[in-house]
C-alpha cells in the first residue's frame, strides 16, 4: 500500500502519525476482528456504557446523499484498517449521518488489545431495512445487512460465535480493490483528524471495510400496525384465523355491508345504461336528416350560354374531348334555358 499527498508525494511518518505503510501491506477480511466480546479478553478500553440486547428500528432510515460518495477512513495505528463511512474514527469523534439513530445511539467502538480493535451494537428488532443496504446473511427472519455502494460482501465471524442467536454478530462486510486502484482517505491519528492521502493497492488482497447491521425482520404483525419501506419484499398481513378451526367466518355486519355495496354497484350500473340509452335516442333524429345537396354552381360559370352553335359542322369524330365537355356541362343547366338537348348523343338546336 502506498501513501501519497495530495501534493503526489509520498506521505512521511510525520503526516501520518508515524505510520508505518508495510505494516498494511496484507490485509485480507479474515484478519480483521471487529467485534469481539469483550469479557473474554483483556482490553486496554472497555466499553464505557451498557448496550440493550435488542432495540427497534421500525422507520427507514435515508442517508443524506454524502453517504454514497463513499467516504473512506483510515484508523490510528497499529491496524490503519480502512472503513467506510466510520461513524466513531477517534474517542470523542462521532460522524453520524450515515446510520440510523438507533444503531449509532448504542455503538460502543473499544480496543480489545493494542491491535485489535472491537464494537458493541444491539440487535435491530424489529428491523426495516435502512435505504442503500442489502442482505447478506440470514437464517429466517434474522438478517445481517451490508452497505449496497460498491458491493460490499460479507465474511462471518471464527468460531466460536459470540451469540448463537446472532450468527453474524462479529462478522464483516468488505469491498477489495484491484490491484494498484487508489482512493482518497482520511486518515486518523491516536485522538484527531492528520489529513486526507491516496491511498493505492500495491498488494493483493487488500479492502476497505464497513459495519454490518443485524435485526430481526418481522414477517407476520398484528392488524392494528404496520412496517413501512421495506426493501426486503417481505410483506406482512393479520392473521383472520382463530382457534385452529381452519375456515373464517365474516360478521353480520360484514355481510351486510357486502350486500350494500353491491346493490349501490347495480343501482349506478343501471343508471348509467339509462342515461347512455336516452342520449342516444335524441341523437338519433337528427342522425337520419340527410344533408342537403351542395347549391347548383351560376349560370355564368357554364360552358355555353348562347343559342346559335356550329358545333354541327365540326369533326366530331376527331375531337371528342370537346364533345364530353359540352355533354357536362350542358346537363348541369336549367331546363328552362333554351339552350341545346343531346339526342342520340350529338347536340342538335331546338327550334
Amino acid at each position: 500500500m502506498a501513501l501519497l499527498g495530495r501534493n503526489g508525494k509520498q506521505a512521511s511518518p510525520t503526516e501520518l502519525n508515524r505510520l508505518n505503510a508495510r505494516g498494511k501491506g496484507n490485509v485480507v477480511p479474515e484478519t480483521l476482528h471487529v467485534r469481539a466480546d469483550p469479557t473474554a479478553t483483556s482490553t486496554s478500553r472497555s466499553p464505557t456504557k451498557s448496550t440493550p440486547y435488542a432495540v427497534p428500528l421500525t422507520t427507514t432510515f435515508i442517508p443524506p446523499e454524502s453517504c454514497n460518495e463513499e467516504h473512506l477512513t483510515m484508523l490510528a495505528p497499529p491496524g490503519y484498517f480502512i472503513w467506510l463511512n466510520e461513524p466513531v474514527p477517534v474517542s470523542g469523534t462521532t460522524v453520524s449521518d450515515c446510520y440510523p439513530p438507533e444503531f449509532l445511539s448504542y455503538y460502543t467502538p473499544y480496543k480489545v488489545n493494542p491491535t485489535t480493535v472491537g464494537s458493541m451494537v444491539p440487535l435491530m428488532s424489529p428491523l426495516v431495512f435502512p435505504f442503500g443496504w442489502q442482505v447478506v446473511s440470514g437464517e429466517g427472519d434474522y438478517q445481517a445487512l451490508c452497505p449496497s455502494e460498491s458491493g460490499y460482501a460479507f465474511t462471518p465471524p471464527k468460531n466460536p460465535l459470540i451469540d448463537s442467536k446472532r450468527p453474524a454478530y462479529g462478522g464483516t462486510c468488505y469491498s477489495e480493490w484491484p490491484l494498484s486502484s487508489s482512493a482518497f482517505v482520511e486518515v486518523y491519528g491516536s485522538d484527531s483528524l492528520s489529513g486526507t492521502m491516496l491511498v493505492t493497492a500495491t498488494t493483493s488482497p487488500f479492502a476497505a471495510y464497513a459495519h454490518v447491521i443485524d435485526g430481526i425482520v418481522v414477517s407476520t404483525l398484528s392488524p392494528t400496525s404496520s412496517r413501512s419501506g421495506s426493501s426486503s419484499g417481505q410483506t406482512s398481513a393479520g392473521s383472520a384465523q382463530s382457534g385452529g378451526s381452519g375456515h373464517t367466518s365474516l360478521s353480520p355486519g360484514a355481510i351486510a355491508g357486502i350486500v350494500i355495496g353491491v346493490v349501490a354497484a347495480v343501482a349506478l350500473i343501471a343508471l348509467g345504461v339509462y342515461l347512455f340509452a336516452r342520449r342516444r335516442h335524441r341523437q338519433l333524429p337528427n342522425q337520419q336528416q340527410q344533408t342537403p345537396p351542395p347549391p347548383p354552381p351560376p349560370k355564368d360559370e357554364a360552358a355555353l350560354t348562347t343559342v346559335s352553335s356550329n358545333i354541327g359542322t365540326q369533326n366530331l369524330t376527331s375531337r371528342p374531348s370537346e364533345v364530353m365537355s359540352m355533354q357536362t356541362s350542358i346537363s348541369e343547366m336549367g331546363t328552362e334555358s333554351h339552350l341545346h338537348e343531346l339526342e342520340a348523343g350529338l347536340p342538335t338546336e331546338k327550334p
